[in-house]
């Protein structure tokens, strides 16, 4: 018996983390090869995957970093602030420092956006994507990075390279993920601060949007 789409798109976070059967693996790949939609939700979900499980986020922790710290705690007994603990964490390891800052800020958008908007209450539990499809949002193009040491007020630099993404006029920000049309957007560097309405579909829990199309204001 042939699997619905509906059967298919349950059980494709688990195709694609290969945590299902010989079996269902099979029939999930045969159906993929006759249904565009489903195929399309295959592949963006392999990207995401791919943004999340980025290499370039990673980074060897220092053998002298458990050392240091303890002699910080040891002399500085007094309570820190969370904006003292931030700075302290960038001298010791910059790139997890960045990506806890983004986290941070990624899930005060995320709370303020699910109270605002109730269409997302309809994401349960057991879906591992929440997904909007063919959803249209407008703001500025920043570099994500540099925006992050400007709310932190590190002195910190990143590499040459910016890490595009979309700050809306709420404050809320957007990782772009790079499919065809996301790559495209994020290597036209003249765009830096330019306003854009793009239209996609967004991962509201993980702040990622799918660019499909966009338009320079």
């Amino acid at each position: 018996m042939k699997s619905t789409c509906e059967e298919i798109s349950d059980k494709l976070s688990g195709f694609v983390d290969g945590e299902i059967g010989a079996t269902a693996i099979q029939d999930i790949a045969a159906h993929l090869e006759h249904c565009p939609d489903c195929s399309d939700k295959e592949k963006t979900q392999r990207a995401v995957k791919s943004t999340l499980t980025n290499p370039a986020l990673r980074t060897a922790t220092p053998h002298d970093a458990r050392a240091r710290l303890i002699r910080s705690i040891e002399h500085q007994p007094e309570r820190f602030s969370f904006g003292a603990l931030v700075q302290r964490l960038f001298e010791f390891q910059p790139v997890p420092a960045f990506a806890t800052v983004i986290a941070v800020v990624a899930l005060t958008g995320i709370l303020s956006f699910w109270g605002g908007h109730k269409m997302f209450t309809s994401t349960t539990a057991e879906e591992p994507l929440a997904l909007l499809m063919n959803t249209q949002i407008e703001g500025e193009i920043v570099c994500i990075d540099c925006e992050v040491l400007n709310i932190s007020k590190t002195p910190y630099v990143h590499d040459d390279k910016h890490r595009l993404g979309l700050r809306c006029n709420d404050g809320h920000f957007w990782n772009i993920l790079q499919t065809a049309k996301g790559s495209e957007l994020s290597s036209i560097a003249h765009l830096m601060h330019r306003r854009i309405i793009v239209k996609g579909h967004i991962f509201p829990t993980q702040h990622l949007v799918e660019v499909t199309e966009y338009t320079v204001i």
